[in-house]
């Protein structure tokens, strides 16, 4: 791939990937802040929970309570579409990292040629 084309690639997914991540990390800061307050509290556990008996008590669906388990349903729900989106945005991250180092080096070969 031509630097040029790299560089627009990594431009562009950039700031569309940003807005996910500071969604996944603001509601696993509010996550892990909450669970400091209660050390023995564990988020996911409490979420499956919940999840596991309102599927049961005849609803079909799950119903978002305040506090905790809106950010739990947001950081780790969704069901197949909640997976497939976590999925997608560990490949971009992946993605703008290893697109980031082939730029650096290609930068570090070009400052390495005009030293010679």
């Amino acid at each position: 791939m031509e630097e040029h084309q790299t560089r627009s690639l990594h431009r562009i997914t950039g700031p569309i990937l940003f807005i996910f991540i500071i969604v996944q990390v603001i509601t696993g800061l509010v996550i892990s802040a909450d669970q400091l307050k209660e050390p023995h509290s564990h988020a996911i556990e409490n979420y499956q929970t919940i999840e596991e008996t309102e599927k049961h008590s005849g609803t079909g669906h799950v119903h978002l309570h305040l506090g905790e388990n809106v950010f739990s349903q947001i950081h780790y729900g969704g069901g197949m579409v909640g997976s497939v989106y976590r999925v997608a945005l560990a490949i971009g991250i992946i993605f703008q990292a290893v697109t980031g180092v082939m730029i650096f080096l290609k930068i570090r070969s070009r400052m390495a040629g005009k030293k010679d």
